[in-house]
């Protein structure tokens, strides 16, 4: 979807002298430390929730910005929702009963987040010297465009599907080149797709810890293609044939989304979200694994960004030496892991595996040709 859809809501941003932000959870937080530093330097008047607690010691978020009540708002100023998708339309209902139908939606998965933290991203980059190349900008300056297009291939992306997926609200179609893979199949008698991942050389037993890395391992060592990719049953990459094409042609050795903006950094919201053993552990196996990624991990952890959701389109040979490089993490960690009770916990490496990818870019960030696209969420 164009960064177009969003313009009217990023004017509003960009030109507001101070903004509401509506939520004080992770999601507003992590807006609030993108929208707060450059290039954007907003003041944000406040942190908005539904009801507050007028006798707590402290109500006030991040940066020190005040937490108020929705009914304490001054209507003349922009308000952002940033909060996740399944508080968004509650919240859109209180703000309508106080006579404001206009608030901005920017929750997680929304496309003008994504376009407020490309713009962070982008410009951070360039702070260090590095340019971030869309595959749509791309395409769009070069001049031999249609020779590329002709001489790219299209290569198979594998969207990573389980049986326990909770139902989307609309159907999609597969793209031609979209090729479901059931995950955790050897766990379930149902099979909702051709291609499992308990076939060949496979981990599928390991589905409920590994989530989607149970069909790259799959991928990695079952199929022969010079490019693949791997995407999600509700996340898709919003990229044309055409613009696959181009990217295979061009060169580019992976295509991903673009990175989440973490507060207060990468290592110390994996703490808070999961578990800081477990990042002790990742540290650790790093270290054993690859004791010269060692500088990149101390980068990447006090950092703000990572590359989320497992989605790629990676060339053959990048995608051998990762996998041979990350699934030796993965080892280490299973072996060094406590025991979680919470079953939403036990998807440990399905969660590390996100950070685990943005390492591995970060120590060879010159040595990859990357490039990046917008993802589509369904819900």
């Amino acid at each position: 979807m164009s960064s177009n859809c969003y313009q009217d809501d990023i004017n509003r941003v960009v030109n507001a002298n101070s903004i509401y932000i509506y939520g004080a959870g992770r999601v507003a937080e992590s807006v609030v430390h993108c929208l707060i530093n450059e290039p954007f330097s907003k003041k944000i008047e406040a942190f908005v929730v539904s009801s507050i607690d007028e006798e707590a010691d402290n109500n006030s978020g991040i940066y020190d910005i005040p937490i108020i009540a929705c009914d304490n708002i001054d209507a003349g100023i922009p308000i952002l929702i940033a909060v996740m998708e399944k508080y968004r339309d509650e919240i859109i209902d209180t703000l309508k009963n106080q006579g404001i139908d206009d608030a901005i939606v920017c929750t997680f998965e929304s496309g003008l987040w994504g376009e407020l933290r490309k713009t962070a991203y982008k410009y951070d980059e360039e702070q260090q010297g590095r340019n971030v190349i869309s595959v749509r900008d791309d395409i769009t300056s070069n001049d031999n465009v249609q020779d590329a297009i002709t001489e790219g291939a299209v290569p198979t992306i594998y969207i990573a599907k389980s049986s326990i997926d909770r139902p989307l609200k609309q159907t999609i179609i597969d793209k031609p080149w979209e090729h479901d893979i059931q995950v955790g199949a050897a766990l379930t008698e149902d099979r909702i797709s051709d291609i499992t991942d308990d076939t060949g050389d496979n981990i599928s037993t390991t589905n409920r810890q590994y989530c989607e890395m149970t069909a790259l391992y799959w991928v990695w060592k079952n199929t022969s293609e010079d490019y693949i990719g791997l995407s999600h049953y509700r996340r898709r990459f919003d990229l044309t044939e055409d613009e696959i094409r181009y990217a295979i042609a061009a060169g580019y050795d992976l295509v991903v989304t673009y990175p989440l903006v973490n507060y207060p950094d990468v290592g110390s919201l994996y703490s808070v979200l999961h578990s800081s053993d477990d990042w002790s552990v990742f540290r650790e196996a790093v270290r054993y694994v690859s004791p010269d990624y060692m500088d990149a991990f101390a980068e990447f952890e006090s950092g703000k960004y990572y590359i989320p959701y497992n989605m790629m389109i990676i060339k053959r040979e990048l995608l051998d030496a990762y996998c041979e490089w990350a699934f030796a993490v993965y080892e280490y960690c299973v072996s060094h892991f406590k025991k979680k009770e919470d079953k939403y916990q036990r998807r440990d490496i399905g969660f590390l595996s996100e950070r685990v990818m943005t390492l591995y870019l970060i120590k060879h960030r010159d040595e990859i040709k990357i490039a990046y696209a917008d993802k589509v969420f369904y819900e």
